[in-house]
Order: C-alpha cells, then sequence, then structure tokens
C-alpha cells in the first residue's frame, strides 16, 4: 500500500512539473511574438486562419500575425459600472476595431473618445467578431497617425492604407469629414502656390534641421521622430531626407532609421 501511495505521488509530481513545463513554453511563445504593425483595414481583409475552430492567427503577406502594433483614433469608449470590463472602438481611417480590456481599467481614465493611441496586444476572435486585447496603451500626439501612415506605405504599399468599408457608405457616416478634408486640400493647394518662391530657402533650412537632429544622436535615429520634432508637412521631410541620403550626407542603416556618415 506504501509503495502504491508513493508511486501515485511520484506520478502526479511528474504531471504537475509537465504542466509547469507547458505554461512557461506557452509564455516564452509569447514573448517571442512579434507585434507586427499594421492598419485596420489590412487585418480586417486579410484571411483568418482556424484550427479546431479556434481562431489561430492573420494571414498577412505569408506571416503568421498573432500580435500587433496599432495606431488610431478612438471614437467610442464603454467602462462597465459592474466589472473590470472596457471596450474603445478604433479608426485609423482604413476600418474600425475593437479593443477589449478585462483588467486595468484605472489605466484608462486619462484615454477617452478623440484621444490618438498606440495599443500593442493580441488579436482575438469570438461570436464572429475580430477584436484586439491589449498589453500597452499610450496615449500619442495625432501626428503620429501620419507617421505610421507613411511607415505602412513603405513596408506594404500605397493600397494598405485603403479603406476596408465601401466608399458609399464611409460617405453616409463622415460627410463633414469628407467636406473638411476637401477645405483644406484647397487650403494648402494655394498655400503652396504663394510660396513657390520660397520654397527652395525653407528646403535648405529643412536639410540643415534634419541633419542637426541625425548628427546630435549618434546611433541614429528614428524617422518617425524626426517627423514628429519638426514643424513642417511630412511629405517635405521625407522628401528631404531622401535627397540628403541621395546626396552621401546620411544613409539608412535599418528601414525606417537615418544615421550620420
Amino acid at each position: 500500500m506504501y509503495l502504491l501511495n508513493d508511486f501515485h505521488q511520484k506520478e502526479t509530481r511528474k504531471l504537475n512539473y509537465q504542466k509547469i513545463l507547458i505554461i512557461i513554453n506557452k509564455k516564452m511563445v509569447q514573448q517571442r511574438q512579434t507585434a507586427y504593425k499594421v492598419s485596420i483595414g489590412l487585418l480586417l481583409s486579410s484571411k483568418i486562419s482556424f484550427t479546431e475552430e479556434r481562431f489561430d492567427y492573420i494571414d498577412i503577406n505569408n506571416k503568421k500575425v498573432m500580435r500587433v502594433s496599432l495606431v488610431a483614433n478612438i471614437i467610442e469608449k464603454y467602462v462597465s459600472d459592474n466589472k473590470p470590463y472596457a471596450t474603445f472602438t478604433l479608426d485609423d481611417g482604413t476600418g474600425q476595431i475593437r479593443a477589449k480590456f478585462f483588467e486595468d481599467i484605472n489605466l484608462l481614465e486619462d484615454i477617452n473618445v478623440g484621444d490618438t493611441v498606440l495599443l500593442i496586444g493580441w488579436l482575438r476572435y469570438f461570436n464572429n467578431e475580430l477584436y484586439m486585447q491589449p498589453e500597452i496603451v499610450r496615449k500619442l500626439d495625432v501626428r503620429w497617425i501620419i507617421a505610421r501612415k507613411l511607415e505602412l506605405e513603405r513596408d506594404y504599399g500605397k493600397n494598405v492604407m485603403q479603406i476596408h468599408q465601401p466608399m458609399q457608405e464611409m460617405e453616409q457616416s463622415y460627410p463633414r469629414a469628407n467636406e473638411n478634408n476637401e477645405e483644406v486640400s484647397v487650403h494648402e493647394e494655394k498655400i503652396e502656390m504663394n510660396n513657390e518662391k520660397e520654397q527652395p530657402k525653407k528646403e535648405h533650412n529643412l536639410k540643415s534641421d534634419i541633419l542637426d537632429i541625425v548628427t546630435k544622436n549618434n546611433e541614429g535615429i528614428d524617422i518617425e521622430k524626426i517627423i514628429l520634432s519638426l514643424n513642417y508637412p511630412v511629405a517635405e521631410i521625407n522628401s528631404a531626407i531622401t535627397e540628403l541620403i541621395e546626396e552621401g550626407r546620411i544613409y539608412e542603416p535599418q528601414p525606417g532609421k537615418i544615421r550620420s556618415i
């Protein structure tokens, strides 16, 4: 009887040890998962892979995407009064997706509708809905939307920022936004025409500003940070950076990062 009990205890310890190893292995796998920078529209238009009717990953350019990094605006916020549960509805101009929080709801008190945020977390699928379960939420300057847009267009092509929602439905949902965009476009065009003669001087100053920033960062600096630190249109900054690279005054050791020579 003693030997039998001892045998059962040893087997139980083995099973518990195996369970611990499985849990540790799962956590290590999660930690190794890359958080891919994507647009919401790209997520919604890509193929979802299931294993035995259970969500597995999103297939994007032959990459198994389970963890993502999104920069978007919050257009709706819900916080439950009865339990630790909250949701954000996110929109980056290409589509909408919900982020769901099941703990640490107090961390969301300072984040409200209209804020631009960075979210890093896991994709989930339940009740025919693809949603995100964030690990990190950080409020950003609204200009990060433009910086992320340029980064995604560089990595995936300009089609990545196409609207996932049908255009007719978008026009009905956001008629005022479309009208404002048209006014802004006209205004920008007029500014370019009026300052056409001063443009070479402006480009020269822009290049100097970029070089000053790059030379102060010996290890290199992300292009996104340069965009946010300079009060110039994003297109002009990217154009100036390209010219500086072509002139051999700076170089790009890795995508999205530049360094002085």
